[in-house]
């Protein structure tokens, strides 16, 4: 139970000091994720089993993640080999030579290169320490909580002037909801991932209570006393999260959040056989839900549609079209990891679009690929896939706690959608929040039968 703690208090920590984005703060969340991960492994040493009930996937899976944990400290570390040509013109304002890396910035890659280490560790407490399905009930409830939490804080900073983000003065995005964050559309997947488990939990609870056996009436009737005495707080909750979703004014957040719920909707009721009567009832329910949300707190994100995108797709085609030419020249071995602003910064014109420097490439899969070279950002991206191929076998295996590996796919479609035209995934309190996700929908996705006992 001291893990299961620990844990909580990293996922509740994790948003409070500007979603951990400060190389300070996520060096921070690393070290605590790093040290409950060896706690975990010297406590229950004896508990442990590896891979996980049996799971090869898993060790694959364990096996790709550490392959380009290291390839990302090679780039940082090993001088002489595939140094970056850059490192050339450093040797000739110094009239020395130098020592170049295949990294354009060896300490971001470094530091990057902990925090990924801090977010593997995270997965692998969650993968252990919900093996057992109270405990992973109690980390679901508590994310959801969390998050509403720190929803519900950014709707009081909004309606109360929006001057403040956490203990700081806010600077950026003045118009929009961010919470703690400095980014509004960070926040809104964060915001995202809150909906999606407090739905979860919601739908969980009601399958629980009104089971096979009973009529049509009493069924509704067990659930409007439930929805009265203690599923309210999950129902206040999910619409904490998404009225401040939508208060972000976040398109790319609010679509990939809309997505992800209908897909966890749909898949849900697929896995209990429910009619299509059923289906389309309780999606016509969410979409008229929905427009009454939107008409409430969306006037910011529908001026946001009507603006037609100008300020926001039109300037990233530029910087789609300069980060696949950067990706070209790094097809290999990559710039970095960490490093894609100062690749990237090569092939600016000065002017325009690239008159400020970039930082992301507002696609989390090119960026990747710039930074680590094609073959490992593969092998990154094939290490979480094998993860949401396991939570896939599982819903289609077990008949008791699917919820667990749904809900995680459904968390998959919502930061995969995002990082198609965002880097929201990238933030470290919402990567960390991923992790954990991804490793109770593992832990959870292993035949009931083989983890009994446990």
């Amino acid at each position: 139970m001291g893990i299961l703690v620990g844990l909580i208090i990293i996922l509740a920590f994790a948003p409070l000091p500007f979603g951990s984005a400060p190389v300070f703060w996520q060096s921070v969340l690393a070290t605590l994720s790093l040290t409950l991960a060896a706690a975990t492994v010297l406590t229950q040493r004896r508990a442990l089993t590896w891979p996980p009930a049996g799971q090869r996937a898993i060790g694959w899976a364990a096996g790709l993640f550490g392959l380009t944990l290291a390839w990302a400290v090679f780039q940082a570390l090993v001088p002489g080999f595939g140094a970056h040509p850059a490192w050339m013109q450093v040797e000739d304002i110094l009239g020395g030579p130098v020592a170049g890396t295949i990294s354009l910035d060896p300490f971001a890659s470094l530091a990057d290169a902990v925090s990924l280490a801090g977010i593997g560790a995270v997965f692998l407490v969650s993968l252990f320490a919900a093996e057992n399905p109270r405990h992973a009930r109690i980390l679901i409830n508590a994310i959801a909580i969390v998050v509403a939490a720190y929803a519900v804080y950014g709707i009081v900073v909004y309606v109360s002037g929006n001057s403040s983000v956490a203990w700081a003065e806010k600077r950026h995005y003045l118009d929009a909801l961010t919470s703690t964050f400095v980014n509004r559309n960070s926040f809104g997947v964060f915001a995202g991932l809150g909906a999606l488990c407090a739905v979860a939990i919601f739908a969980n609870s009601i399958s629980a209570i009104t089971g096979s056996g009973l009529s049509s009436r009493d069924r509704f009737r067990i659930l409007i006393e439930a929805m009265a005495s203690r599923m309210w707080v999950w129902i206040v909750a999910a619409l904490a999260c998404v009225m401040a979703l939508l208060l972000t004014g976040s398109r790319a957040a609010t679509a990939a959040t809309a997505l992800s719920l209908l897909f966890f909707i749909v898949i849900y009721l697929s896995a209990r056989r429910a009619s299509a009567r059923t289906t389309a009832i309780i999606i016509l329910g969410g979409f008229v839900g929905a427009l009454i949300l939107l008409n409430l707190s969306g006037e910011f994100l529908l001026f946001r549609l009507d603006d037609k995108f100008s300020d926001g797709l039109g300037s990233r085609a530029d910087i789609y079209a300069n980060a696949l030419t950067t990706l070209w020249d790094h097809l290999w071995l990559g710039a970095g990891y960490g490093a894609f602003g100062d690749a990237y910064a090569i092939y600016g014109s000065g002017d325009g679009t690239f008159s400020k420097r970039v930082e992301f490439a507002h696609n989390v899969y090119i960026e990747m690929a710039i930074e680590l070279g094609l073959p490992m950002a593969i092998a990154f991206f094939a290490s979480v896939g094998l993860a949401v191929y396991v939570c896939i076998r599982g819903i289609m295996t077990r008949r008791r706690d699917r919820i667990y590996a749904i809900l995680a796919i459904a968390a998959t479609v919502l930061v995969g959608v995002q990082g198609v035209v965002d880097f929201g995934i990238q933030t470290p309190a919402i990567t960390t929040l991923y992790a954990a996700l991804l490793g109770i929908g593992v832990a959870q996705s292993v035949s009931s039968r083989r983890t009994s006992g446990r």
